[in-house]
C-alpha cells in the first residue's frame, strides 16, 4: 500500500504550538494546498482520511479530489493545552518550568492542561495499525505535523522520540510504500 502523508497548509500562526485550536488556511496555505492538486489529483486512492480541523479540510478542499473524505478524530494534532497558540519563546517566559519538564520528560510529557505524549502516541499508533491491516493500494492522508512525523515513525519502525528528525513543512508530503508489516519512506518533499 502507498501512504501519501499530507500536512495542511500554513495557518499564519508558523512556529506556535497549534494544536486542537480550529484555525483557517491563510491566503499563503490556500496556495500551497492548491500547488499541492497538481501532484495529488491525477492520482487514485481507494481512501481520502483527513484529520476533522478546518485547516486540514480546507486544504483537502483545495485538491479538487472526486470522491469521499472521510473525517478521522484520531487524526487531530496533540491538545498543547495552556501552551495552545503560544510561541517557544512565550512559553519560556510564562512557563519555564514546564518547559523544562517537556526536556526531562520527553516522551512521557503531559501538556499543561492538554494531552500527554503517551497519549498521543496511543491514539496515533492505533489508528495506523488499523490501517495497516488494510488491503488497499493507495491511500492519502491530511493531517498535522505531529501527527505526520508520528506515523512516519510507526510506520518506518523507528522510536516516536526521532520524529522531530523528519522535517514536515506546511503543505509538505510525504510517501511510504507499506508491505506485510515494513514501511519504506519513498518520498519527502516540502516545496522548498
Amino acid at each position: 500500500m502507498n501512504i501519501y502523508l499530507l500536512r495542511h497548509g500554513a495557518t499564519g500562526l508558523s512556529g506556535n504550538f497549534v494544536g486542537t485550536t480550529d484555525i483557517p488556511l491563510s491566503e499563503e496555505g490556500i496556495s500551497q494546498a492548491k500547488k499541492r492538486c497538481f501532484v495529488i489529483s491525477p492520482l487514485f486512492f481507494d481512501r481520502v482520511y483527513c484529520s476533522p480541523l478546518l485547516r486540514c479540510r480546507q486544504t483537502v478542499d483545495c485538491l479538487a479530489l472526486d470522491q469521499e473524505i472521510i473525517e478521522a478524530e484520531d487524526l487531530r494534532e496533540v491538545d498543547f493545552g495552556h501552551w495552545e497558540g503560544l510561541s517557544a519563546s512565550a512559553i519560556e517566559r510564562v512557563d519555564p518550568a514546564g518547559l523544562s519538564r517537556w526536556h526531562k520528560e520527553a516522551e512521557q510529557f503531559h501538556f499543561p492542561g492538554g494531552e500527554s505524549i503517551p497519549s498521543f502516541n496511543n491514539r496515533v499508533s492505533g489508528w495506523f495499525d488499523d490501517l495497516a491491516r488494510q488491503q488497499w493500494r493507495s491511500v492519502l492522508i491530511v493531517s498535522h505535523g505531529g501527527v505526520i512525523r508520528h506515523g512516519l515513525c510507526h510506520l518506518l519502525g523507528i522510536q516516536t522520540s526521532s520524529a522531530q528528525a523528519f522535517k514536515v513543512a506546511e503543505a509538505g508530503l510525504a510517501v511510504v510504500e507499506y508491505e506485510q508489516g515494513y514501511g519504506r519512506l519513498i518520498k519527502l518533499d516540502n516545496m522548498v
